[in-house]
């Protein structure tokens, strides 16, 4: 594939996935400030965060690549972390002896009228649907953010290396 195919993929995923990402998260953030959740007001700054990330390293990829390799990195990174940290969290706060707690009355009942009258079965079975799911979101999340990151990776190193005339640009700190 030539540089400029490779370039414009790179905007076009990057791009995609930055922007539907913070909007999403973005409008999820809203909801959570208005809801007053502090949990998805934080959570939601994070992922809206590692969105901004990912579209601001896009607009790196046509005049500054190692800048842009350290944004599209660093987004993937900051949205592993903060589902990994919130994921973790809502495990280690779990109540395996009532978790059925979380549920409104009306909606335990619900549930307790559709598997009948052994709640230590609905209980078990809702303990394991919580655990699978948390889970597997923490997995799902490896595997999204550790291509997009390899990725990332891969291809703006190409650019880098086969791009005529390309230099890592000095950084000065002001420190």
């Amino acid at each position: 594939m030539d540089l400029e195919k490779t370039r414009t993929r790179l905007h076009r995923i990057s791009g995609l996935n930055g922007w539907s990402i913070a909007v999403v998260a973005g409008l999820a953030t809203v909801i959570s400030v208005v809801s007053l959740s502090l949990k998805g007001t934080l959570v939601g700054i994070g992922i809206t965060g590692a969105g901004f990330c990912e579209v601001w390293g896009c607009k790196f990829l046509d005049n500054d690549l190692d800048e842009a390799r350290k944004w599209l990195l660093f987004s993937q990174f900051l949205f592993f972390i903060v589902i990994v940290t919130y994921s973790v969290y809502q495990l280690a706060v779990f109540d395996a002896a009532h978790p059925l707690s979380m549920f409104s009355s009306d909606f335990r009942e619900s549930l307790l009228a559709l598997v009948g009258p052994d709640q230590e079965l609905l209980n078990q079975l809702m303990t394991k649907i919580y655990r699978t799911t948390y889970t597997a979101i923490i997995i799902l999340s490896f595997l999204y953010q550790g291509i997009l990151f390899w990725y990332y990776n891969r291809s703006t190193k190409r650019l880098m290396q086969e791009t005529p005339g390309f230099q890592v640009k000095a950084r000065h700190s002001s420190f």
